[in-house]
C-alpha cells in the first residue's frame, strides 16, 4: 500500500509541476497573423483565398479597400513593457508593377498620431506576383504608455490591388 502511496504522490508532482504553463521570454513580446484562423471565422471582404504567401488567406488593399487588415495594440494589454524598439515584418505582393502601397506603424494616443512610419512597399516589389517581405524597425526614446494604441497595418496609396500576409510584430 505504500509503493501506491509513494507512486500516486510522484505521479501527482509531476503533473503539477511537469504540465504548467511557460511563458516564454518575458523580455519579448511578440504578435504574428496569418490570416489562417480568421479566413475560416469571418467572411470579412478584407480576407481573402486568392493570394497568399503561407496558408489560403490574406488580406489586401485597393481603390475601394485603402487599409489592410490592422493590428491594433493596446498599451494596457502589454504585459512586459520593458522593450526599447518595435520590429514589423510582412509579406506583400501585387499583380501590377506600378503598384503604390506603404506599411505602416503608428502609435496613437486618444486618436492621434504621435507617431507614424510608412516605409514605401514598390521599392522591394520589384517582380510582379512574386511575394517579398518589407520589414521596419523604430527605437523607442520611452516605454509605451497605457494610453497609447500601436497599429501596424497596409495603406494603400495608388489603387492597384496590393495581397498582404504574415504579419509580424515584436516588442523587444
Amino acid at each position: 500500500m505504500k509503493t501506491y502511496y509513494k507512486i500516486g504522490i510522484a505521479f501527482a508532482f509531476l503533473l503539477v509541476n511537469g504540465c504548467g504553463q511557460s511563458n516564454g521570454d518575458l523580455k519579448t513580446n511578440i504578435y504574428d497573423n496569418d490570416f489562417e484562423t480568421i479566413g475560416y471565422w469571418t467572411e470579412d471582404r478584407g480576407v481573402v483565398r486568392e493570394a497568399a504567401h503561407s496558408g489560403y488567406f490574406c488580406t489586401y488593399t485597393d481603390t475601394t479597400h485603402p487599409y489592410s487588415q490592422t493590428l491594433i495594440l493596446s498599451g494596457k494589454d502589454i504585459k512586459n513593457k520593458e522593450f526599447k524598439s518595435i520590429k514589423a515584418k510582412v509579406w506583400v505582393m501585387s499583380n501590377h508593377r506600378d503598384a503604390k502601397a506603404k506599411f505602416v506603424l503608428s502609435l496613437e494616443k486618444d486618436g492621434k498620431n504621435v507617431f507614424w512610419e510608412g516605409i514605401e512597399t514598390q521599392r522591394n516589389m520589384r517582380e510582379v506576383n512574386k511575394w517579398v517581405d518589407v520589414s521596419l524597425k523604430i527605437d523607442l526614446k520611452e516605454k509605451i504608455s497605457d494610453d497609447i494604441t500601436i497599429k501596424l497595418y497596409g495603406l494603400n496609396d495608388g489603387g492597384r490591388r496590393v495581397y498582404w500576409d504574415d504579419f509580424h510584430l515584436t516588442l523587444e
